[in-house]
């Protein structure tokens, strides 16, 4: 799913980041509020700044601006401000892997809302749902889900199709065919590359629980490479190690060694430490059973350039992986 931030003041800063993302945020997230006092310079630089960082993958950074901006928001007393540096610095959270983090924010950035009697609009829930996902923690994130789906509110087609993309993530996650054609077929028409990537990764899971290795193969390198056209390369990533468990599954090592590789590669270099290795070490695995001695090498040289980057980050705390 693709991370996406929320508008702040007249900014919209939205970018793509995975990721599994499934979060779209709307301009009209919040409900309007009364007009308010000038807009505040040294905010809007903070939410600039931020957005930047973000936008070129430097996610630390973007996270420690948006703090700043929700310190600068808490010294206006502006609620709308306070809410969406909030929810942006949860994005910022779920894509360091820091889940309990994350939550946290997520959650008093609803206590916000609620005390004041604002609408919670589906994005906010959506985002929740994503990284009780990532951590692990299915059944919560389904249940958000239903929350989204059964909303007396109408909800814009992208919420509706990316809640439907992570619920098929949550149905392949525990291997029911049934529920992940459902979430399929709900999804709607595919309108943009985005879309059409999530349609394409759920189906080629699907094709994998159903032993379907050729249509698997095919419909994951479909979806890593609209992966790839919209910078979206977390999920790139997972798209090109799935295809090559499919390829591994029907019995070509080596070529499953060829996307092991590629999805390693990226994985390392984005930071995702813990799928960076497994995808290495299978590549490494599966070219030596296919005797391609120079996947294993190329392997092995990103295998040490990440085990060094890790003993350099220490004592600092491993972040943990996404979901896949």
């Amino acid at each position: 799913m693709s991370a996406t931030l929320r508008s702040v003041g007249a900014v919209r800063v939205a970018c793509a980041a995975m990721a599994l993302m499934v979060v779209a945020a709307g301009c009209g997230s919040l409900q309007k509020a009364p007009a308010g006092p000038p807009i505040d310079e040294n905010l809007e630089r903070l939410n600039r700044a931020a957005r930047l960082a973000f936008q070129k993958r430097q996610t630390e950074q973007a996270a420690d601006l948006y703090r700043k901006a929700l310190e600068r928001a808490f010294v206006r007393g502006d609620l709308t401000a306070i809410v969406d540096a909030r929810y942006n610095l949860a994005v910022c959270l779920m894509e360091l892997g820091e889940y309990p983090q994350a939550l946290d924010m997520i959650g008093q950035a609803l206590s916000e809302l609620s005390r004041v009697g604002r609408n919670i609009q589906a994005d906010f829930h959506l985002l929740e749902a994503t990284i009780l996902y990532r951590d692990g923690q299915l059944s919560r994130s389904w249940e958000l889900t239903d929350t989204i789906i059964g909303s007396w509110m109408p909800q814009p087609p992208v919420i509706l199709s990316k809640t439907y993309f992570l619920r098929g993530l949550i149905a392949a996650a525990e291997g029911d065919a049934a529920r992940l054609n459902e979430a399929i077929a709900k999804m709607g028409d595919a309108s943009d590359d985005s879309l059409r990537a999530d349609r394409g990764e759920l189906m080629g899971r699907l094709a994998i629980i159903e032993g379907r290795w050729d249509q698997a193969i095919a419909a994951l390198d479909e979806a890593a490479d609209l992966r790839r056209q919209i910078f979206a390369y977390r999920r790139m990533a997972i798209a090109l190690a799935l295809s090559a468990e499919a390829c591994e599954r029907a019995g070509r090592p080596g070529t499953a060694a060829g996307r092991y590789l590629q999805a390693g590669r990226s994985a390392a270099l984005e930071g995702d430490a813990s799928n960076a290795e497994k995808w290495l070490s299978s590549a490494v695995r599966l070219s030596e059973q296919s005797k391609d001695p120079s996947i294993a090498k190329e392997a092995r040289y990103h295998l040490a350039l990440l085990a060094e980057k890790l003993e350099k980050a220490r004592p600092d705390q491993q972040r943990p992986s996404g979901g896949r």
